[in-house]
């Protein structure tokens, strides 16, 4: 059996404001560019959530502001962790019952709220299907269809239950546990941006391992560029897209995966086979204004495919815009990218959904 674990800056884009003209060039890793000796630069890398992430920012309280982040990613790590004895989650999961932080429960009801608008594609409540294929222990296997069918029936969100006085959750169903790694790193992005605001720094952005945000553009004024990682040689780019202001979050069956007879299984659940999705692509980028929203969203599309995702897309354009590469390494943009995406890769073009 081979397995792989990949954390990789994928992507950002800018939604629905006009991209064209930016004039900024990426650098040969697809990540950011430099300052100019006048800049102050603060930069800081860390391990949390999982994943390695970088956080970045210009200005007169830059090394305060990473300071601040970094202090403020490993709090929320420590309150949404699923595998840590001392996180909320992992408390609320082993008592069933709970009266959380205000963070833990906004980012429970935030993921609740979108599964309900997603008809439950995406689901916080899938993590007992998550730990059986060995995705959150690295004891990768292939659970044989009689236990897939019997954990069908342990991850109905609809058993989980708020009360928005006391922020208690309740879980009424035994063997349910929530997972809010679907959402956990766009929530903590919004956050961290948010904190930057506050704070009066107008550049700098946030790698959260495969979730990008960027705050303001860079310092020279263009906007910020970043490579879309080509899903099928997980070295080269399919695409660059300018944006500002922005998260942008992608989803990848690349990203952490098992392989077992020459077959690959990654850890995109769908909640309806309770195995890995087969939607017929290899990546999503969302691209919104809501850093939740947007890692919710890549999740869910992901697992819709192209033509159910396109429609999604068309009922709540006005939240988010998607980049989608098929199996086959075709590119489809939603058409608020249509000025802000570059296609970089073989197959030359991306085609517009409208």
């Amino acid at each position: 059996m081979r397995y792989k674990l990949i954390t990789a800056l994928l992507t950002a884009s800018l939604l629905l404001s006009g991209c064209a003209g930016a004039d900024s060039t990426e650098d040969e890793n697809g990540k950011t560019e430099t300052a100019t000796e006048d800049d102050t630069k603060a930069e800081q890398t860390i391990f949390a959530m999982d994943t390695t992430m970088t956080i970045t920012a210009y200005g007169e309280k830059a090394e305060e502001a990473v300071s601040e982040a970094v202090e403020e990613i490993e709090r929320l790590d420590g309150l949404f962790s699923v595998t840590d004895p001392d996180s909320e989650i992992y408390k609320l999961n082993s008592e069933k019952t709970a009266s959380v932080s205000e963070d833990a429960y906004a980012l429970i009801k935030a993921a609740l709220n979108y599964s309900e608008k997603t008809d439950y594609i995406l689901n916080p409540a899938v993590y007992p299907v998550v730990k059986a294929w060995g995705f959150t222990t690295g004891d990768y296997r292939i659970p044989d269809s009689s236990e897939l069918s019997l954990l069908k029936g342990h991850i109905d969100p609809n058993k989980i239950s708020l009360d928005d006085e006391t922020m208690t959750v309740t879980i009424t169903e035994a063997k349910l546990e929530i997972d809010l790694g679907s959402v956990a790193k766009g929530y903590t992005s919004a956050k961290i941006s948010a904190l930057f605001s506050e704070m009066g720094v107008e550049s700098g952005i946030l790698s959260l391992g495969g979730n990008v945000q960027t705050i303001g553009r860079k310092t020279d004024g263009s906007k910020w560029r970043v490579a879309i990682i080509d899903p099928e040689t997980q070295t080269d780019y399919a695409g660059i897209i300018e944006t500002e202001g922005k998260a942008v979050i992608t989803s990848g069956n690349y990203q952490r995966y098992f392989e077992e007879n020459g077959k690959l299984y990654h850890h995109i659940i769908d909640p309806s086979t309770c195995a890995p999705a087969e939607s017929g692509l290899s990546s999503v980028t969302i691209v919104s204004e809501n850093g939740t929203a947007a890692d919710a969203y890549s999740t869910a599309l992901f697992i819709m495919g192209e033509e159910k995702g396109a429609e999604f897309w068309r009922k709540n354009k006005t939240e988010f815009d998607a980049v989608f590469i098929t199996d086959e390494g075709k590119i489809y943009i939603t058409e608020g990218l249509e000025n802000c995406f570059t296609a970089t890769g073989d197959n030359g073009k991306a085609e517009v959904i409208h």
